[in-house]
């Protein structure tokens, strides 16, 4: 896989690049091995994923990126679109997908709209209000991991984690935290490193 050409902007990450009319700045760190596109949520940046991913950096290219602003009445569909761009992008046709919380939907929809593009679904900290990927989680039939910490403010509750990610037809594990930390605070790397890395590997080639 190669790295496009890109140009380096005065933000807090490494490049930019316009797609669909948007700019849209990421980074894009890491080895030559599989890639992992990462959305983040309402309260985190491409930067603070990109350094919490750095323990995987050394082997995986990890790729993160900020959602622009979007008029579209679905977000979560037009950040999706944007994400199969920008690995088009950076020279990429197949990606593991990871994000927390409005991130993770963003994963989601990629896997139901383009399955032959999403290697894997990374997803962390699934936002409480209803969404239309849960609805279809019964259609995704993609290795998916689910990391959650049920007593983080506006994530979903343990009961209703469990029956939401029941139908999903390829689950590698639902791992619930204990504690009111987001599951990608730096507090909480040991835990939830090891069960990214064992999904990782636990991968197809």
């Amino acid at each position: 896989m190669h790295r496009s050409p890109t140009h380096e902007v005065e933000t807090d990450v490494a490049y930019s690049a316009l797609l669909h009319e948007h700019e849209v700045t990421f980074e894009d760190v890491g080895g030559e091995g599989p890639p992992i596109l990462l959305t983040p949520g309402v309260d985190t940046s491409a930067s603070q994923l990109a350094a919490r991913f750095t323990a995987f950096a050394t082997i995986y290219r990890v790729i993160a990126w900020n959602p622009p602003p979007v008029l579209d009445s679905d977000a979560t569909r037009e950040h999706a679109r944007l994400a199969l761009a920008l690995l088009h992008h950076v020279g990429i046709e197949r990606s593991i997908f990871g994000g927390d919380g409005p991130g993770a939907l963003v994963g989601l929809r990629a896997g139901l709209f383009a399955p032959d593009r999403v290697r894997g679904v990374l997803l962390f900290d699934l936002p409480a209000h209803d969404a239309d990927e849960y609805a279809r989680l019964d259609e995704l039939d993609i290795p998916t991991v689910v990391v959650h910490a049920p007593a983080a403010p506006g994530t979903r509750s343990r009961a209703s984690l469990e029956t939401l990610t029941s139908p999903l037809r390829d689950a590698r594990g639902v791992h619930l935290l204990e504690g009111d930390d987001h599951a990608l605070a730096p507090a909480r790397a040991g835990t939830v490193d090891l069960a990214i890395r064992d999904y990782l590997e636990s991968l197809p080639a």
